[in-house]
C-alpha cells in the first residue's frame, strides 16, 4: 500500500515504511499540503488534513475505515509506505 502526500513544510521524510500504528495515523489523519498550481488560489503552501485522504467522500467515521484497513493489513500481511 502506497500512501502520498505533499508535505511543502519539511516535516516528512521522501519515503517511509510504515508500521501498522503508523499507518493507521496517516489514514486517519490525511495529513497534506495546499501548493501553488495543485489548487486555484494558493499561492503559499498551506496545510491541510483530510480524513481517510478523502474525508468527504467517506459517509462512516474514519475509525470504522481504520478498524477495516488494520484488518487487511494484519490479513495479507502487507507493507506500507508513506511516499512524499
Amino acid at each position: 500500500v502506497i500512501f502520498l502526500t505533499c508535505d511543502a513544510f519539511g516535516v516528512l521524510p521522501p519515503v517511509s515504511r510504515l508500521t501498522t500504528e503508523q499507518a493507521l495515523y496517516h489514514l486517519v489523519t490525511g495529513y497534506t499540503a495546499k501548493v501553488a498550481g495543485t489548487e486555484q488560489g494558493i499561492t503559499e503552501p498551506t496545510v491541510t488534513f483530510s480524513q481517510c485522504f478523502g474525508g468527504a467522500f467517506m459517509p462512516l467515521p474514519a475509525k470504522v475505515y481504520a478498524q477495516l484497513f488494520q484488518s487487511k493489513i494484519e490479513k495479507h500481511n502487507v507493507s506500507v509506505y508513506l511516499v512524499n
